[in-house]
């Protein structure tokens, strides 16, 4: 009796082991789904966030780009216009000299009021 008994017993909690090992296999079968659905989403975002950064990446530095043309060109016209101030200023300073008076510093002689 004993042995019929335990053996009825350990039957039972066998099955009963084996439906829980079948609910615990199934859950985690669905949950590695789950993660490798999840797995494959993330890989696509960090996929179209990269392109997105690389995209971003080649417009700064287009804009860059066209910032040091502009500078370059800006910094060009600058030095133009220096170099005609330059060249402006020393012919007045020649022109200029060619009126002073040496002998009273300062003062213009009275060939500055005549037309040259």
């Amino acid at each position: 009796m004993f042995s019929r008994e335990a053996d009825t017993r350990m039957t039972k909690a066998l099955d009963s082991v084996h439906k829980q090992m079948d609910v615990l296999k199934s859950d985690k079968n669905t949950e590695r789904d789950r993660l490798q659905r999840d797995n494959g989403r993330l890989k696509d975002l960090v996929s179209e966030l990269r392109l997105k950064g690389q995209t971003e990446v080649e417009s700064y530095k287009k804009e860059i780009g066209r910032m040091a043309e502009q500078m370059e060109a800006e910094l060009n016209t600058a030095e133009e216009r220096r170099a005609a101030a330059v060249r402006e200023r020393d012919t007045v300073k020649r022109a200029g000299s060619q009126f002073y008076d040496h002998r009273r510093p300062g003062l213009l002689d009275d060939r500055s009021c005549k037309p040259p």
